[in-house]
């Protein structure tokens, strides 16, 4: 493919026709020749953006989903999308057709118009990088819990969910994964978004502290956390819980599945975790205690074997596989 942006026919044929959803916020939306979108929200409004540099399948529908989770752990909903696709000279017109048509069907499934963005093909990467800019609205009434000594640490569903994809993607033929396990990965491609949890808690009025485990893993989220709030936090390794794919992905390739990206996973802390978790399972999402906050500041994890580890941030496993640590 040639390099540099779309021609506008391009543009309208593979961009612009591909995106469907509308909000009433929006009054000015994504349109050849418009330099901005215009949004007229109510309330406060939130902003996040995450670029998806892996190779992932569903690359356009990922880089939607995890830009809207953090929206959702800070207690709003998203609204509307602005994506960025940055193409190799190897791909061409159809890849851009591919990841659109994938995007708004996911920005569809969360209720939210993509507004605008940029597309263009270059040297300067080798494989497919798709940024979005979440902008969401901050639900009224709703405020994050200051996390306190005692309070009680809460995941939900299974840890390094999208990882797990990723490395799937990228080794489906080094792994052999037989007719079961590719469909749980399947199931794993529909997890990596926390929006029900995000409505659960707000819908029960809980006050409690959401965070979307992404990068790291689970011991990076719970290291943030704690250094964000000058806290302590104890992990207790052995509860923290992993599907079976992830276990088999992971033990396969030698990757550590606690440091492992894991959107799909919402990290809570709460005093009463009981009706957190009386919450959840209400939307039939499983949340599973496994630690809490202590005095001091850092993550402290504990084995089985009755070690304790003072454990430092580190990058994800991911960017070993890809060559980049």
């Amino acid at each position: 493919m040639r390099l540099g942006k779309l021609t506008g026919k391009e543009l309208k044929d593979y961009v612009l026709s591909n995106i469907s959803r509308r909000r009433k916020e929006v009054i000015a939306s994504a349109a050849l020749g418009a330099d901005c979108a215009r949004i007229a929200p109510c309330g406060d409004i939130l902003v996040h953006t995450d670029p998806i540099t892996g190779e992932a399948v569903n690359i356009g529908s990922l880089a939607i989903e995890v830009s809207a989770n953090d929206i959702i752990a800070g207690g709003g909903e998203p609204l509307a999308f602005l994506i960025t696709l940055i193409l190799p000279e190897t791909s061409d017109i159809s890849d851009v057709d591919r990841i659109m048509r994938d995007a708004e069907r996911e920005a569809a499934a969360w209720d939210a118009e993509i507004v605008g963005g940029h597309t263009e093909f270059t040297d300067a990467v080798t494989r497919p990088v798709v940024n979005a800019v979440a902008i969401g609205k901050a639900v009224e009434g709703w405020k994050p819990h200051k996390p306190e000594v005692g309070d009680r640490v809460i995941v939900t569903k299974t840890l390094a969910i999208e990882g797990t994809v990723l490395l799937a993607d990228m080794y489906s033929e080094k792994l052999g994964l037989g007719v079961s396990d590719l469909a749980e990965l399947e199931i794993y491609r529909k997890s990596t978004g926390i929006l029900p949890e995000g409505r659960a808690l707000r819908l029960a009025g809980i006050s409690c502290n959401m965070h979307d485990v992404t990068e790291g893993g689970i011991f990076g989220a719970a290291y943030e956390l704690a250094h964000g709030y000058g806290i302590g936090i104890a992990l207790d390794a052995e509860k923290i819980p992993f599907g079976s794919l992830s276990l088999k992905v992971c033990s396969a390739l030698g990757a550590d599945p606690y440091r492992l990206i894991s959107s799909g996973s919402m990290l809570i802390i709460a005093s009463d975790a009981d009706a957190v978790l009386e919450a959840l399972a209400a939307h039939g999402i499983k949340g599973t205690v496994v630690g809490s906050v202590t005095d001091g500041e850092g993550l402290t994890v504990r084995y089985p074997d009755g070690r304790e580890e003072f454990t430092d941030i580190s990058a994800d496993e991911l960017y070993r596989f890809k060559g980049e640590n």
